[in-house]
């Protein structure tokens, strides 16, 4: 259900207290001086401010996007996807929230994980990231320290692909071409600990993420819930992409993992030893 305009709320809305906030965040040293002002220039009259049931309060731009039209309409985003996060995020620990768009996830999880726990959102796109942040400032989850950053296997920058028009959330890395540049990390390189959970949508990068993500991986045995090739279902895709869908469940098991299908593209990756 939609709030009000978002103008108004610029009055309340202090960006200073978010730059300065960043500061404190564990993501600091990824936020250039210019990306500071990007932030600080978030265009208020373009957004309208909308309230989820049970999700929280989301700035939205009126734009035709599959995932924020949904959300503009008070539906929720990807319930199958909330019902295991609420399974399987653990109180206190840290979680990963791989692709976080504008934070329908990472608001989900920084609950779960509580005000002990950390949620670490990886956005590397400036628009989305930028509203991502504003999401997170609307919910007061200061929990969430979010990440400017792609993840893959190997440490570099890289150009970003433009937006994909009418779906936001499905833009991959790879295809540079829109001006914008963003470090390209491994997931390996953050040396996190304590994580129970990694959530992944990295359009069609999924295998260069987890061989960036091993030594993660292996010393924390978190859950996975990882969207392979996305667009393409199993059972109608071509022998190509399940070949492509076959080597990413297959590397998932050489690490000790039982992998499972939840709906559609989405799969539960869950340590054998901890299987139920």
């Amino acid at each position: 259900m939609h709030d009000q305009n978002a103008f108004s709320l610029s009055q309340i809305f202090k960006l200073d207290e978010l730059t300065s906030d960043i500061k404190y965040q564990d993501s600091c040293e990824y936020f250039s001086p210019h990306l500071l002002q990007y932030i600080q220039n978030f265009p208020f009259e373009e957004y309208k401010v909308y309230s989820i049931t049970e999700e929280g309060r989301f700035f939205l731009d009126p734009i035709g996007d599959i995932i924020k039209s949904r959300l503009r309409r008070g539906e929720p985003w990807e319930l199958h996807i909330k019902d295991f996060l609420q399974k399987c995020t653990k109180p206190g620990s840290a979680v990963i929230d791989v692709g976080a768009h504008i934070g329908i996830h990472s608001m989900r999880m920084a609950k779960l994980v509580g005000p002990q726990g950390k949620v670490y959102s990886f956005e590397p796109q400036p628009k989305i990231m930028r509203e991502l942040l504003m999401n997170r400032l609307q919910n007061d989850h200061k929990n969430i320290h979010v990440f400017p950053v792609a993840l893959g296997n190997s440490n570099r920058t890289i150009e970003l692909s433009p937006l994909v028009a009418g779906n936001e959330g499905g833009t991959s890395i790879g295809n540079g071409k829109s001006g914008y540049f963003a470090p390209l990390r491994t997931l390996d390189s953050f040396h996190f600990t304590n994580v129970s959970l990694i959530k992944v949508d990295v359009e069609w990068m999924e295998d260069a993420f987890l061989e960036g993500a091993k030594n993660t991986i292996i010393q924390n045995k978190p859950v996975i819930l990882i969207e392979i090739m996305g667009g393409h279902h199993y059972a109608h895709a071509s022998e190509e992409i399940r070949g492509k869908i076959d080597n990413t469940i297959g590397f998932l098991e050489s690490l000790g993992y039982k992998v499972e299908n939840i709906l559609g593209c989405d799969y539960i990756a869950v340590p054998k030893v901890n299987h139920v």
